[in-house]
This record gives structure tokens, C-alpha cells and sequence, in this order.
């Protein structure tokens, strides 16, 4: 048995891994080294909470919209199946594929933090 098997099945098999847009990792199973940053872990979920350079992001100010890029718009939509938010309400009304994976839309999902 090769590693990459030996490490697929100690870690529990096929598990969801996302890169966030602040550039950080989530996923589910063995708690895998990331480039040494810290994290945090709840329930076997490993949660990276600082970003590429180390410091704390503020997702506030990252929320424009990949389609029109109008800072005025607040990102809030979310795309389901696929769960990627990059839009703001209008595009997210507009387009019928993910701008980011071409996901088709099931449908829409607002997020108000």
C-alpha cells in the first residue's frame, strides 16, 4: 500500500476541503500541519484563523462583488449547491453558473452578519 492510501484511509477517507478567500483551510478528519499556523479545533474540525501573512483579516472589508467590483454593494448572497459568496444581490440574480467553480444555481441564500 502506497502512502497516499495508507493516508487516505487513516483519515477517514473522502473529506470536504475549502480554501477560504482569506487564504486558510477547512476540513474535516486528521488534524494536518498547515504551513505551521495556528488553529483552532472544535469537534474535529481544524479551522486556520490567521491568514497568508499571519495576521488577523478583516472579512468585512474583502466583500466586493467579482462581477461588478461595486464597493458600494455588499456581498451577502449565497450560492447553493455550491456555497461559494463572492456576489452581490443583483449579479447573483443575474448570472446561472458560480462565477467561481461554474456550479449551476439551485438557488440563493442571504447571509446577513
Amino acid at each position: 500500500m502506497d502512502w497516499l492510501q495508507k493516508y487516505y484511509l487513516d483519515s477517514g477517507g473522502a473529506r470536504a476541503v475549502h480554501r477560504s478567500k482569506r487564504g486558510g483551510l477547512r476540513y474535516r478528519g486528521s488534524n494536518v500541519d498547515n504551513d505551521n499556523r495556528s488553529k483552532d479545533v472544535h469537534d474535529g474540525m481544524v479551522v486556520d484563523t490567521e491568514s497568508q501573512s499571519g495576521e488577523d483579516v478583516d472579512d468585512t472589508k474583502e466583500r466586493v462583488c467579482c462581477i461588478c467590483m461595486d464597493e458600494s454593494r455588499t456581498v451577502h448572497t449565497v450560492f447553493l449547491n455550491c456555497r461559494h459568496m463572492v456576489c452581490c444581490d443583483i449579479c447573483a440574480r443575474a448570472v446561472e453558473k458560480c462565477p467561481v467553480c461554474r456550479a449551476p444555481i439551485v438557488n440563493l441564500l442571504q447571509v446577513y452578519t
